[in-house]
């Protein structure tokens, strides 16, 4: 396969040559049993070729002859058609080769090496879209193989076209592609990549998309990329491509959730929250908060894409205690590195009793996207638990 430079499709190149890339059984036995086995002789002639990585006139001879007797004797013997292609190309005979190989192909396409072949035969006329065709067949087929190409597909859709390219193949569904995402997640690392390759593939109303959502906004806005990671989110909910960045569900009836656009809620032992109907009622979901933490920390948070302007955010809050380190507080800042706080306030005191929290707060040029969070202070004097809660939260533009 000398010669093949697609600056391109390089990404997608995959030795076929190789020795170490033949898997057989033991044709020389077969061929004891059955002299005139075709599969047989085809195999001993695949072996041949395969003995060295390069090998020599005679044993290109000796395979061929081998593979054109399996041939003969068995039309169908698709190792015996791969052969002679092989011989082909490795005797300058592009055109050949891929005849064969291509007349392999329409026999069955749950030949690897075959495949693998037309991979790197449609590498080297550029062809992208060819390639990847060859790629969508060999792992709807062979499960073998994938532990080898979805690392060399994940690289290689660090280049813009493959990766729209990789997509619409994905748009199909072919049997690989939960897999090969749920692999993609964890190998790649190129977020402008995550973005074009999921797009229009997780169904929100599928319980197992939505856990690859979660992944991909993690690591979209882990990336610092919550541009991309947005559109991931109006795509995977099925929402308006210009859908306003507000604060979503103020009343926490939401439980099915894709964070960081909609809550998340704190994890660690000290800091998770309680959503629940609010006490004495029926019908109105709040946050409950665990004041008494000994540690200080978002106990749930959303964010934001608030245009440049002026805000209004309003909650109720209710059960809140006099002593002010044992007062939840919001805050709003702009995400980044470093972070530009917005607004802050405490809830106000309160008994169990709704009372209003409001604050004003304007967002700047350059502050894209902001934290709305939900946080408690921490106090070293525990006492008694308590939890004061939060509801109805708005944010509107003044």
């Amino acid at each position: 396969m000398a010669g093949i430079a697609g600056l391109v499709l390089s990404a997608l190149l995959v030795s076929v040559t190789a020795a170490g890339v033949f898997r057989y059984a033991r044709p020389q036995i077969a061929l004891a049993v059955a002299p005139y086995d075709a599969r047989a002789r085809a195999g001993l002639a695949q072996q041949l070729l395969s003995s060295s990585q390069a090998p020599s006139a005679e044993t290109i001879r000796l395979a061929s002859e081998y593979a054109r007797d399996a041939y003969r004797s068995d039309p169908t013997a698709v190792a015996a058609l791969r052969v002679m292609g092989f011989v082909a190309d490795l005797q300058g005979r592009r055109l050949e080769a891929r005849r064969l190989l291509a007349y392999a192909e329409t026999i069955t396409k749950r030949d690897m090496l075959t495949e693998l072949w037309l991979i790197e035969d449609r590498v080297a006329a550029d062809d992208i879209a060819g390639a990847l065709r060859h790629y969508d067949t060999i792992m709807r087929t062979s499960e073998e193989v994938k532990p080898v190409l979805y690392p060399i597909l994940t690289n290689a859709t660090q280049t813009p076209e493959i990766a729209r390219q990789v997509n619409r193949i994905l748009l199909a569904r072919p049997n690989w592609w939960r897999n090969f995402l749920t692999y993609y997640l964890g190998a790649g690392n190129d977020a402008a990549a995550f973005a074009t390759v999921f797009q229009g593939m997780l169904d929100w109303s599928d319980e197992q998309d939505r856990e690859l959502a979660t992944i991909l906004l993690g690591r979209l806005s882990g990336a610092g990329r919550h541009d991309l990671a947005w559109a991931a989110y109006v795509d995977v909910r099925g929402l308006p491509a210009r859908q306003p960045g507000l604060l979503r569900d103020g009343n926490f009836r939401v439980e099915r959730r894709l964070p960081p656009f909609d809550w998340s809620f704190a994890e660690d032992g000290e800091l998770i929250p309680d959503r629940r109907l609010r006490d004495g009622s029926d019908q109105d979901f709040v946050l409950y908060v665990p004041a008494g933490s000994s540690v200080a920390g978002d106990v749930a948070r959303q964010l934001l894409r608030l245009p440049p302007g002026r805000y209004r955010a309003e909650a109720l809050v209710g059960s809140v205690a006099e002593d002010a380190l044992r007062r939840p507080l919001v805050r709003i800042e702009c995400a980044g590195q470093p972070a530009r706080r917005l607004a802050e306030t405490d809830f106000p005191p309160a008994d169990a009793e709704a009372r209003r929290l409001g604050m004003e707060f304007s967002v700047p040029s350059g502050c894209a996207n902001q934290w709305f969070a939900i946080r408690v202070k921490g106090s070293l004097d525990r006492g008694v638990p308590e939890w004061p809660w939060i509801g109805s939260i708005s944010l509107r533009r003044i």
